[in-house]
């Protein structure tokens, strides 16, 4: 729909590019290809048969009833071919039977019923070869006594589904497809306007003898109960102080933008005043404009549950080398509220996290325009972490202002820029005269983010995808209170998810970053995101020479906790065959959202966390352990795989509105089968 106007597209959703086929002001309605060919079946209230782009139309040639066409798209040719044609009866929601047949909504006798449509041909003449002359051949399959809103033919599963309104309810009825040679046709008859609506027109109507669906229709006098109508002053005849009002001849309205009124009007005997002109102030025809709206805003998301996450995936602060810890979310309250408006330019959300301990809280809040191509976000966030140590509580306060652009190439292929402001800012809380003493430590940083994004992926069910998404990302920090203080982030994420049967998936993931400059970022690996319990390795060592700012998860790595490796560089391959169990052996819709979501997981991982230029360089803190015994201090240089391996399963299903993952692997380091380790967690995909 673009101007008012509704024409046919046809989208290619690998190139994620279309196609525009009509271009004219007439409705074309319920467009679908047929039959699995290249025909695009429709309807439409065209009165002829070939397409034009923006053709000049005169008012008086609109007509409120549509016809069924059908448009060869391989061909590209502009002539329709004309399936149906029957200017006093509407046809809609046309759609193959079967192979053979067509069906379609038809209020011929003033109640939408299933009419099936077959194509005949016969021989015109011949000379150097044949010539065909086509036809069709309809007839109704349903008389209902009242109208069907909308039907759906599903030739593989010899299904149809109907929805009519009853008793103010919208209801859904399914009955089997019948093959068309066991079906034949029904004798409907007319309702009363339909006979009052035919009564009128017949002398006036254009395409007399040209309906392909043949009429049986009795001809009842025009017997005028009480109508009401929209009357202009200038279409009122003007005839003493009688009250009389005009009654349009069936296929003509009032609306002089569609069609003229009648020559004659009708009082409400009956009987005709002839020769009153109409005046119609409309010359020309003109699209419609868009007009101003009033910007309201309506609620569009509520959430209030328990969590097991950060609103925010901001880097934390790299909590030493001595003592490595990664503070973990652990067991919150999430709020969140969005509102948008009525055309879903403008939307802002809020959120806060509450942890149980009420310190480590969260706060966001963002305002999005997307009103244009290029989007615009505006976010402010806020975060309580707080470490300790052997000596020290340190309570971090980190505020983050963030403005982020996206520009998308295609549906599926965009380019995101993120600009932001943080300030951190560390307590020494006072527990002791020396943590007293100690001064807060204030950072302010700034940074640049930029992001390709590819996503062609399309969900058949939850944790289900068909289809290759990947982000490739660059990051740039500069701290702005201080010289010589910055990171360099490069990493990227290639994820693909392939059929192998039904509704079985195979997914593949890999992922890898690393960080450079005067700064860097520690990676720790191991574990699964959003662990509800999570288990952190401290006997892998931390380099101290490599001048840590920042800290984060590299995960998945099942089979060992937290920091079974660490480094400024990291890279992991996941691999997962997932199958939804009840899904795959029952073809048909499950009700329970147990059983819908219940899936089966076997996976495998391999990675590894390194500093240095390889993981295999000396300079990889993993090669190098201090064993400290005063007076004396030893450094001892190990030769150790550095990659690990996990290998397990796993189950998958969406209770009480979570998706709960339960897994069970089994870790390989140094080729040695470690001990297995089950992971609970709230999250999807990998």
């Amino acid at each position: 729909m673009q101007k008012g106007q509704s024409d046919i597209y046809v989208y290619n959703i690998i190139a994620g590019s279309y196609e525009q086929i009509t271009k004219d002001v007439y409705d074309d309605l319920n467009p679908r290809f047929i039959q699995h060919s290249t025909e695009i079946i429709f309807s439409s209230n065209r009165d002829n048969d070939t397409l034009r782009f923006d053709p000049v139309i005169a008012p008086k040639s609109l007509h409120f009833n549509h016809d069924i066409f059908i448009y060869d798209y391989a061909g590209k040719k502009p002539v329709l071919r004309r399936i149906t044609a029957t200017p006093l009866v509407d046809e809609i929601q046309p759609m193959s039977y079967d192979d053979h047949f067509l069906c379609f909504l038809s209020d011929q006798n003033g109640i939408y019923n299933r009419y099936l449509a077959r194509f005949d041909s016969a021989i015109t003449f011949i000379d150097t070869a044949t010539h065909y002359r086509y036809f069709t051949t309809s007839f109704p399959v349903t008389n209902y006594s009242r109208n069907l809103l909308e039907q759906d033919v599903n030739i593989r599963a010899a299904r149809i589904g109907d929805i009519t309104f009853l008793n103010n309810h919208f209801e859904l009825a399914t009955s089997d497809r019948i093959e068309p040679k066991y079906l034949k046709p029904l004798q409907t008859r007319n309702t009363f306007y339909e006979n009052l609506k035919m009564g009128l027109s017949q002398a006036n109507a254009p395409y007399a003898g040209k309906d392909t669906i043949p009429k049986k229709q009795e001809v009842f006098s025009p017997t005028i109960k009480k109508h009401f109508t929209t009357v202009r002053i200038s279409e009122t005849p003007n005839i003493g102080n009688a009250k009389e009002f005009p009654l349009p001849s069936a296929g003509q309205v009032t609306d002089t933008l569609h069609r003229s009124v009648s020559d004659t009007s009708w009082n409400q005997r009956g009987t005709a005043f002839s020769h009153i002109p109409a005046k119609d102030t409309t010359n020309k025809y003109r699209t419609s404009r868009p007009l101003n709206y009033n910007v309201e805003y309506s609620i569009n998301k509520m959430v209030t549950q328990i969590d097991f996450n950060y609103l925010n995936s901001a880097y934390q602060p790299f909590t030493g080398a001595k003592d490595p810890i990664f503070v973990n979310p652990g067991v919150n309250a999430l709020f969140m509220v969005g509102v948008t408006d009525l055309m879903e330019d403008y939307r802002i959300t809020g959120g806060v996290r509450l942890n149980f301990n009420f310190i480590n809280n969260e706060y966001l809040i963002s305002y999005s325009n997307l009103r244009r191509r290029l989007d615009h976000e505006l976010i402010f966030h806020r975060q309580t972490i707080e470490e300790s140590n052997n000596s020290s509580i340190i309570r971090h306060r980190i505020h983050e202002l963030y403005y982020i652009a996206t520009y998308p190439f295609t549906p599926v292929f965009n380019i995101k820029g993120t600009a932001t402001l943080r300030y951190d800012r560390a307590v020494y809380l006072s527990t002791d005269l020396s943590n007293l003493q100690n001064p807060d430590i204030n950072r302010y940083w700034g940074s640049i983010k930029g992001e390709l994004t590819y996503d062609n992926t399309r969900s058949t069910g939850l944790n289900l995808y068909n289809g290759t998404r990947y982000k490739i990302f660059g990051e740039y920090y500069q701290l702005l209170n201080a010289t010589n203080n910055n990171v360099v982030i490069l990493g990227a994420d290639f994820r693909h998810y392939e059929k192998i049967h039904r509704t079985m998936i195979l997914a593949l993931r890999f992922a890898a970053s690393t960080s450079f400059g005067s700064n860097r970022l520690l990676y720790y690996m191991g574990g699964v995101d959003n662990w509800l319990f999570p288990g952190f390795d401290n006997q892998t060592p931390v380099a101290t020479n490599q001048n840590y700012v920042f800290q984060t998860l590299a995960t998945n790595m099942r089979g060992f906790d937290q920091n079974i490796r660490n480094g400024n560089s990291f890279v992991v391959i996941n691999t997962e065959i997932r199958l939804p169990v009840f899904r795959y052996f029952f073809n048909r819709p499950i009700r329970s959202e147990f059983l819908n979501n219940f899936q089966m997981i076997a996976f495998g991982d391999v990675g590894t966390a390194w500093t240095g230029w390889n993981p295999y360089s000396k300079s990889n803190e993993l090669f190098t352990t201090y064993i400290d015994s005063n007076p004396i201090s030893i450094k001892v240089e190990l030769m150790k795989e550095p990659f690990v391996e996990g290998f397990g399963g796993g189950l998958r299903t969406k209770l009480l509105g979570y998706f709960i993952r339960g897994d069970l692997a089994w870790g390989v380091e140094e080729w040695r089968i470690q001990k297995p380790v089950f992971y609970l967690s709230l999250s999807t995909d990998f």
